[in-house]
């Protein structure tokens, strides 16, 4: 059987961290195909595969930055939580806020993990072999 092709959702506003991300997510899940949105209104439409992203075969993973202009990282959380079609998709924030109550707010809203926004190439390759290892090899993911 042919190893499965995973679909990650990065939500964030800034285009520098989107593609660290992007270079170091490709170096080590080579079966992930990493799709980059900047605001809260195009989460949802890619969520729901309408508009520009019709051609998504489903997101299997979000990776969430909290700290953006308009409808934040919370709201968005929320309004995956709040939608039967998402609510039960894995949702990773990533913020470069080490604020306790940031950190328990996304917990409360039903993320599933909360990490700080690794400053490197280096850290955020490791966090990415963490994401891949954890996520998309030992978890079971809802489908």
């Amino acid at each position: 059987m042919a190893p499965k092709h995973f679909n990650i959702l990065l939500v964030d506003d800034s285009e520098a961290d989107a593609r660290l991300f992007q270079i170091a997510l490709g170096e080590v899940a080579p079966r992930v195909s990493l799709y980059w949105v900047a605001s809260g209104e195009e989460a949802i439409q890619a969520l729901q595969g309408v508009d520009r992203f019709r051609d998504i075969s489903g997101v299997d993973i979000v990776i969430l930055d909290l700290n953006m202009p308009g409808n934040g990282g919370l709201d968005i959380l929320q309004r995956i939580r709040g939608d039967a079609e998402t609510r039960f998709r894995p949702v990773l924030v990533m913020s470069s806020s080490q604020d306790r109550r940031d950190v328990r707010r996304s917990y409360e809203l039903g993320a599933n993990s909360y990490f700080v926004k690794p400053m490197t190439l280096a850290g955020i390759q490791d966090v990415c072999q963490i994401i891949s290892r954890y996520w998309l090899e030992l978890a079971e993911l809802p489908v």
